[in-house]
Protein backbone atom coordinates (compact mmCIF):
# COMPACT_ATOMS: atom_id res chain seq x y z
CA UNK A 1 0.00 0.00 0.00
CA UNK A 2 1.06 3.95 -0.70
CA UNK A 3 4.37 3.87 2.51
CA UNK A 4 3.77 7.50 4.23
CA UNK A 5 6.88 8.72 3.17
CA UNK A 6 7.00 8.02 -0.49
CA UNK A 7 3.14 7.85 -1.74
CA UNK A 8 4.10 4.47 -3.13
CA UNK A 9 3.09 1.21 -2.80
CA UNK A 10 5.34 -1.62 -1.84
CA UNK A 11 6.96 -3.81 -4.60
CA UNK A 12 4.60 -6.53 -5.95
CA UNK A 13 7.33 -9.01 -5.89
CA UNK A 14 8.22 -8.78 -2.55
CA UNK A 15 5.95 -9.77 0.69
CA UNK A 16 2.58 -8.82 1.25
CA UNK A 17 2.46 -5.54 3.22
CA UNK A 18 0.50 -5.45 6.51
CA UNK A 19 -1.69 -2.49 5.18
CA UNK A 20 -2.54 -4.82 2.53
CA UNK A 21 -3.67 -7.54 4.59
CA UNK A 22 -5.71 -5.38 7.01
CA UNK A 23 -7.20 -4.19 3.64
CA UNK A 24 -8.53 -7.92 2.82
CA UNK A 25 -9.33 -8.87 6.22
CA UNK A 26 -11.49 -5.58 6.14
CA UNK A 27 -13.19 -6.12 2.67
CA UNK A 28 -14.25 -9.66 3.98
CA UNK A 29 -15.29 -8.27 7.29
CA UNK A 30 -17.81 -5.81 4.85
CA UNK A 31 -19.66 -8.32 3.60
CA UNK A 32 -20.59 -10.19 7.13
CA UNK A 33 -21.06 -7.43 9.23
CA UNK A 34 -24.62 -6.46 10.01
CA UNK A 35 -23.13 -2.60 10.40
CA UNK A 36 -24.33 -0.15 7.60
CA UNK A 37 -22.08 1.76 9.41
CA UNK A 38 -19.27 -0.51 9.47
CA UNK A 39 -19.47 -1.13 5.67
CA UNK A 40 -19.85 2.44 5.33
CA UNK A 41 -16.50 3.15 7.16
CA UNK A 42 -14.39 0.27 5.20
CA UNK A 43 -16.11 1.32 1.90
CA UNK A 44 -14.10 5.22 2.60
CA UNK A 45 -11.36 4.27 3.73
CA UNK A 46 -10.17 1.92 1.11
CA UNK A 47 -12.50 2.73 -2.20
CA UNK A 48 -11.36 5.92 -4.86
CA UNK A 49 -14.63 7.87 -5.66
CA UNK A 50 -14.29 6.19 -9.37
CA UNK A 51 -14.05 2.82 -7.78
CA UNK A 52 -16.39 0.19 -9.50
CA UNK A 53 -17.09 -3.30 -7.96
CA UNK A 54 -18.23 -6.79 -10.09
CA UNK A 55 -19.50 -9.96 -9.60
CA UNK A 56 -21.11 -12.73 -11.36
CA UNK A 57 -24.43 -10.69 -11.07
CA UNK A 58 -24.03 -6.63 -11.30
CA UNK A 59 -21.18 -4.26 -12.11
CA UNK A 60 -21.24 -0.96 -10.15
CA UNK A 61 -19.56 2.62 -9.99
CA UNK A 62 -19.13 4.72 -7.25
CA UNK A 63 -18.56 4.30 -3.44
CA UNK A 64 -22.22 4.60 -3.02
CA UNK A 65 -23.50 2.14 -5.26
CA UNK A 66 -20.39 -0.30 -3.59
CA UNK A 67 -22.29 0.30 -0.22
CA UNK A 68 -25.75 0.09 -1.56
CA UNK A 69 -24.37 -3.62 -3.34
CA UNK A 70 -23.34 -4.88 0.08
CA UNK A 71 -25.74 -3.31 2.36
CA UNK A 72 -28.34 -5.83 0.33
CA UNK A 73 -26.29 -8.59 2.21
CA UNK A 74 -27.62 -7.21 5.36
CA UNK A 75 -30.73 -6.98 4.29
CA UNK A 76 -30.99 -10.32 2.04
CA UNK A 77 -29.30 -13.25 4.59
CA UNK A 78 -29.27 -14.45 7.78
CA UNK A 79 -25.91 -14.70 7.92
CA UNK A 80 -22.33 -14.77 5.55
CA UNK A 81 -19.22 -16.48 6.86
CA UNK A 82 -16.17 -15.98 5.42
CA UNK A 83 -12.76 -17.25 5.08
CA UNK A 84 -9.22 -16.39 3.67
CA UNK A 85 -7.61 -19.14 1.86
CA UNK A 86 -4.67 -16.68 0.54
CA UNK A 87 -3.45 -13.08 -0.15
CA UNK A 88 -1.11 -13.05 -3.20
CA UNK A 89 0.24 -10.35 -5.71
CA UNK A 90 -2.02 -11.30 -9.27
CA UNK A 91 0.77 -12.13 -11.64
CA UNK A 92 -1.31 -11.18 -14.59
CA UNK A 93 -3.81 -8.62 -13.49
CA UNK A 94 -7.19 -9.43 -14.49
CA UNK A 95 -10.00 -7.55 -15.91
CA UNK A 96 -8.51 -3.91 -15.61
CA UNK A 97 -10.97 -0.84 -15.81
CA UNK A 98 -10.35 1.00 -19.40
CA UNK A 99 -7.66 2.56 -20.11
CA UNK A 100 -5.54 1.67 -17.64
CA UNK A 101 -2.14 -1.12 -18.25
CA UNK A 102 -0.99 -3.08 -15.99
CA UNK A 103 2.08 -1.23 -14.95
CA UNK A 104 -0.56 1.63 -13.48
CA UNK A 105 -1.67 -0.57 -11.46
CA UNK A 106 -1.24 -3.22 -8.39
CA UNK A 107 -3.27 -6.38 -8.13
CA UNK A 108 -4.08 -8.57 -5.43
CA UNK A 109 -5.68 -12.05 -5.60
CA UNK A 110 -7.71 -12.96 -2.38
CA UNK A 111 -9.36 -16.34 -2.65
CA UNK A 112 -11.73 -17.13 0.00
CA UNK A 113 -14.51 -18.99 0.95
CA UNK A 114 -17.88 -17.34 1.08
CA UNK A 115 -20.96 -19.07 2.87
CA UNK A 116 -24.09 -17.38 2.64
CA UNK A 117 -27.08 -18.70 4.91
CA UNK A 118 -30.62 -18.33 4.23
CA UNK A 119 -33.41 -19.57 6.09
CA UNK A 120 -34.00 -22.49 3.94
CA UNK A 121 -30.26 -22.85 3.18
CA UNK A 122 -26.16 -21.82 2.67
CA UNK A 123 -25.05 -21.26 -0.29
CA UNK A 124 -21.35 -22.10 -0.42
CA UNK A 125 -19.16 -20.02 -2.73
CA UNK A 126 -15.06 -20.24 -3.59
CA UNK A 127 -14.65 -16.90 -4.70
CA UNK A 128 -11.95 -14.84 -6.36
CA UNK A 129 -11.30 -11.37 -5.58
CA UNK A 130 -9.08 -9.09 -7.19
CA UNK A 131 -8.59 -6.09 -5.50
CA UNK A 132 -6.94 -3.61 -8.21
CA UNK A 133 -5.42 -0.88 -6.50
CA UNK A 134 -3.86 2.68 -7.56
CA UNK A 135 -0.33 2.89 -6.06
CA UNK A 136 -0.23 6.29 -5.58
CA UNK A 137 -3.38 6.30 -3.26
CA UNK A 138 -3.02 3.37 -2.28
CA UNK A 139 -7.17 2.92 -2.64
CA UNK A 140 -8.91 0.40 -4.61
CA UNK A 141 -10.08 0.98 -8.12
CA UNK A 142 -12.13 -1.94 -9.15
CA UNK A 143 -13.07 -4.45 -6.84
CA UNK A 144 -13.95 -7.88 -8.64
CA UNK A 145 -15.38 -11.50 -7.50
CA UNK A 146 -15.22 -14.59 -8.98
CA UNK A 147 -17.62 -17.39 -8.39
CA UNK A 148 -15.58 -20.39 -8.87
CA UNK A 149 -17.76 -23.18 -8.73
CA UNK A 150 -21.00 -21.55 -8.78
CA UNK A 151 -21.95 -23.18 -12.32
CA UNK A 152 -23.92 -19.51 -12.65
CA UNK A 153 -22.61 -17.42 -15.28
CA UNK A 154 -24.30 -13.70 -16.05
CA UNK A 155 -24.25 -12.13 -19.52
CA UNK A 156 -21.09 -9.64 -19.10
CA UNK A 157 -23.36 -7.01 -20.99
CA UNK A 158 -26.28 -7.84 -18.87
CA UNK A 159 -24.47 -7.17 -15.38
CA UNK A 160 -24.51 -2.88 -15.61
CA UNK A 161 -27.81 -2.87 -16.59
CA UNK A 162 -28.88 -5.16 -13.68
CA UNK A 163 -26.24 -2.92 -11.45
CA UNK A 164 -28.49 0.01 -12.39
CA UNK A 165 -31.76 -2.22 -11.47
CA UNK A 166 -31.19 -3.85 -8.86
CA UNK A 167 -29.38 -0.49 -7.15
CA UNK A 168 -32.74 1.61 -8.48
CA UNK A 169 -34.69 -1.12 -6.27
CA UNK A 170 -32.54 -1.27 -2.93
CA UNK A 171 -33.03 3.12 -3.16
CA UNK A 172 -36.97 2.74 -3.98
CA UNK A 173 -37.11 0.24 -0.88
CA UNK A 174 -34.96 3.20 1.19
CA UNK A 175 -32.17 1.24 1.89
CA UNK A 176 -30.32 3.73 0.18
CA UNK A 177 -31.66 6.26 2.81
CA UNK A 178 -29.66 3.93 5.30
CA UNK A 179 -26.53 4.07 3.11
CA UNK A 180 -26.52 8.04 3.25
CA UNK A 181 -27.16 7.67 6.79
CA UNK A 182 -24.85 4.89 7.39
CA UNK A 183 -21.58 7.29 5.42
CA UNK A 184 -22.81 10.18 7.43
CA UNK A 185 -21.88 8.68 10.87
CA UNK A 186 -19.06 7.12 9.41
CA UNK A 187 -17.35 10.68 8.71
Amino acid sequence: MADSATGECANPAGPMPPRLQAMATDIMQMYKTKSAEEQAAIVKKYYRQDARFVDPLMDVGTPREIHLAFISLIKLFKSIDMEQKSLTWSPQPQGLPQGLQASDVQQVLLNNRQVYHTSMKAIDLDVNTYLTIDPKSGLIIKHEDRWNNSGFRFPGFLKKPNGIFTSSIFKLIGWGRQVDKAAGAAK
